[in-house]
């Protein structure tokens, strides 16, 4: 799907005749909106002037030398249409097969990642106590009781 637009030399002001000094842009190259398709040169000011949308450019109507005003024809503009969803958003398919990969990369890692901690964790806890030989300590300890030979105070 796709559109041609003719891209006109804007509003530029009370200049009329003004010389095109400059085409930046060939018929086959890509554009994004706001490259500089022309430049414009008047006695006071050089101007840019910039494409109003992304696009490929079809065919270009003016050329190097040429006099023109606001409206003057500059160019034809095959647009790039964007597919749409049912509820009106663009369907950019790379973009969302991207994002959803993203996901589902990101909740790989992190049940890895929590899988890691938690062997990690268990790991400590099994060298903890295979290290340590404390005594089981009942969970009341009255004063004056002993706990493996030493009187609690």
């Amino acid at each position: 799907m796709s559109q041609l637009l003719e891209v006109k030399v804007p509003d530029i002001g009370d200049f009329k005749d003004v010389p095109v000094i400059e085409v930046a842009v060939k018929a086959g190259d890509a554009v994004q909106a706001e490259d500089t398709l022309i430049v414009l040169e008047s006695d006071k000011a050089t101007m840019d002037v910039p494409a109003p949308t992304a696009g490929t450019v079809k065919e270009i109507r003016i050329k190097v030398g040429d006099k023109v005003a606001e409206g003057s024809l500059i160019l034809l503009l095959l647009l790039w249409v964007a597919l749409r969803r049912p509820d009106g958003r663009p369907l950019n398919a790379l973009g969302d097969s991207l994002q959803q990969a993203a996901r589902q990369d990101a909740e790989r890692l992190e049940r890895e990642l929590r899988t890691e901690v938690q062997d990690s964790a268990r790991g400590t806890r099994q060298e903890l106590a295979g290290t340590m030989s404390l005594p089981a300590i009942p969970p009341v300890t009255l004063i004056g009781d002993q706990v493996a030979g030493v009187l609690a105070t």
